[in-house]
């Protein structure tokens, strides 16, 4: 869970629940070949993906609705989350990505 650092985030005070796809020093970008997401060219297994993004919307900054995005090294000291329903998260796509200092609880599969 990850406090709202701000900015594209919105002043939330809800927390917000993602999940931790990159951390600082990793390049994560979408799509490969078969649409998937690559953390540092390889594609992570995802089986919490609910509902997956479309391929078919070009990348848009400002709104998190299209699978691909380019790629992005996390500085250090942060980390790139998504959500598990990409078709409807707001996440690091269009926010970039988050100061560790967000984040205050960790969950495990």
């Amino acid at each position: 869970m990850i406090r709202s650092p701000g900015g594209l985030w919105g002043d939330r005070k809800a927390p917000l629940l993602k999940r931790v796809v990159a951390v600082g020093g990793e390049t994560i970008a979408c799509c490969d070949t078969s649409g998937k997401v690559t953390v540092d060219g390889k594609p992570p297994a995802e089986p919490y993906v609910a509902e997956d993004a479309s391929l078919d919307e070009p990348p848009n900054p400002n709104y998190c609705g299209p699978r691909r995005f380019a790629a992005v090294t996390v500085p250090a000291d942060s980390v790139f989350v998504m959500g598990d329903s990409r078709a409807r998260s707001n996440d690091s796509r269009c926010a970039g990505p988050v100061p560790v200092s967000s984040v205050f609880a960790v969950m495990a599969d």
